[in-house]
């Protein structure tokens, strides 16, 4: 026995690892008649790894990296599943799923061929083991958006601590505590990790900010042209199509200096004219600041200033045009009794 494992060895020649055997201990006739149960799970592990993949390939399995999260269903659910990884003070920093949202591209992402499938959370009647791999949730990419290098989705690992697990199935809802260890071969102070993750979460919020804009952006531009279409005849509209011409034009250029929306592939961003714009200078940027461990670098926190303050910029312009150029074309085309342009709000 090792802690909560079972391990048989076969004087050196092979090994076998029967892992989670504190699920098995924890199951009894009370647990098969209800219609959920959560495991408290065990101690996970905050390993820092580096490039490739989580360990070398070979004739055996390697252990899920993160927390596994055990729990019974009596019965398959017809409805979603899902499971929640919450703070000391109640926020959610995570959520896991049964039925994810699909790849951005179904067909295969031009870049890299067929996507990646998002993680479903497993939801089957009997035993089922969910696998949270420490991650916080990413940042919000910009929908079929090319980058020149990192990926805004990708979340910085949970700081070692105490959490809860809560798991929602069929209208039930319960929870357990889970702990987070550090990474034995680390020595850093818990001040040094806690000023790298609100670096990184700083930059997460702008990422999601500009992300934000650009969806809003795209929202008002075609707006403007489907409605110009629609108004080519109208009689009195003239003025209003031109005017909502030069303002889809503006929505163009404004997003095209929030990031490279003609790129096709990611080579084609530093192969355009101008080049990378700061989408492609934030993702970077936020990568290399989760990775591994250790307070941000001065460079790194001057760059982000910089980032910052360009999007606070952009932000700014966009939130000008909405409130004057745009306002006033709602206004004239509500004298016209026409239809007129509709902003989301910030999310």
């Amino acid at each position: 026995m090792k802690g909560n494992d079972l391990v048989v060895g076969t004087h050196g020649r092979s090994i076998w690892i029967f892992g989670h055997l504190a699920v098995l201990r924890a199951m009894s006739p009370d647990t098969l008649a209800r219609d959920l149960q959560l495991f408290t799970p065990g101690a996970a592990t905050r390993f820092m790894k580096g490039e490739g993949v989580w360990g070398e390939k070979g004739m055996g399995e390697n252990p899920p990296r993160g927390a596994v999260v055990h729990y019974f269903l009596k019965k398959k659910p017809e409805g979603e599943t899902t499971l929640e990884v919450l703070d000391g003070k109640g926020t959610v920093l995570r959520k896991l799923t049964s039925k994810p949202d699909p790849p951005e591209w179904p067909e295969g992402d031009p870049d890299e061929g067929e996507e990646e499938k998002p993680y479903a959370l497993p939801a089957e009647a009997g035993v089922n083991a969910a696998v949270w791999d420490l991650a916080l949730e990413g940042a919000k990419p910009i929908t079929k958006a090319r980058i020149d290098s990192g990926n805004p989705k990708e979340g910085p690992l949970a700081l070692p601590g105490t959490y809860t697990v809560r798991l929602s199935v069929a209208g039930l809802t319960t929870q357990a505590p889970l702990e987070v260890r550090p990474d034995p071969r680390s020595g850093l102070a818990a001040a040094d990790l806690q000023e790298q993750m609100d670096f990184v979460l700083g930059l997460r919020d702008d990422l999601n900010r500009l992300s934000r804009t650009v969806e809003q952006v795209r929202s008002v531009r075609d707006q403007l042209r489907s409605r110009n279409v629609l108004l080519a005849n109208a009689q009195g509209a003239s003025e209003l199509v031109k005017t909502g011409a030069d303002l889809a034009l503006k929505c163009d250029d404004l997003e095209g200096r929030l990031h490279n929306p003609t790129a096709q592939v990611s080579y084609d961003i530093l192969a355009m004219k101008g080049g990378t714009r700061l989408y492609s200078k934030l993702c970077p940027l936020y990568n290399w600041a989760l990775e591994g461990e250790g307070r941000p670098t001065q460079g790194m926190k001057e760059m982000a200033a910089e980032h910052r303050k360009e999007l606070d910029g952009l932000v700014a312009e966009w939130r000008g045009l909405v409130a004057g150029e745009i306002a006033a074309l709602n206004v004239r085309a509500r004298e016209l009794n026409l239809g007129f342009v509709l902003v989301d709000g910030d999310k």
